[in-house]
């Protein structure tokens, strides 16, 4: 195996990891504030998509921006015909909504968004993503279903590579 179809698969793998965490939490640890398992659905989209990008595209950079990775995995489909269907299906108008969506709930360099990890600042109030109804249940239990749609999708497309 060379060194980037094993960078692929390990990114692969801790997305795994981090979609079953969510259950951990949301079985385990009900009280838990939504922002933990907020913030495993991120990141395991994130990754999931990054193990996608290393296996098709190239190497990847550090970045929570997913925009760029999921055009590069579109325009690696347009050169193959046997990808071409099970990536555009996969990378549907709604799946990259959600993405987009989880990528906005990624920390940043800016304080006034709301996000999973830092207390952000909004209409002159400091909030910490861990109080109630920063997140919301209906919200994450949509995020959890996506993720494992992302997941199972990657895993479908890296057999197919």
């Amino acid at each position: 195996m060379n060194s980037r179809s094993e960078k692929s698969s390990a990114f692969l793998k801790q997305a795994e990891f981090d979609y079953q965490f969510v259950a951990e939490i949301k079985n385990s640890l009900p009280l838990t504030p939504l922002c933990y398992r907020a913030a495993h659905c991120q990141q395991a989209s994130e990754k999931a998509v990054k193990a996608l990008f290393l296996k098709a595209v190239g190497e990847i950079k550090p970045s929570h921006a997913l925009k760029g990775f999921i055009q590069g995995i579109l325009r690696a489909a347009e050169s193959s015909p046997k990808l071409r269907g099970s990536i555009s299906r996969l990378f549907s108008k709604e799946m990259k909504k959600f993405l987009f969506e989880m990528e906005q709930t990624a920390p940043s360099d800016k304080w006034t968004k709301r996000n999973t990890e830092y207390p952000f600042e909004k209409d002159k109030k400091w909030t910490a993503p861990a109080e109630k109804n920063v997140f919301q249940s209906y919200e994450v239990e949509v995020w959890e279903r996506k993720v494992g749609v992302l997941i199972v999708g990657v895993k479908k497309l890296f057999r197919e590579i």
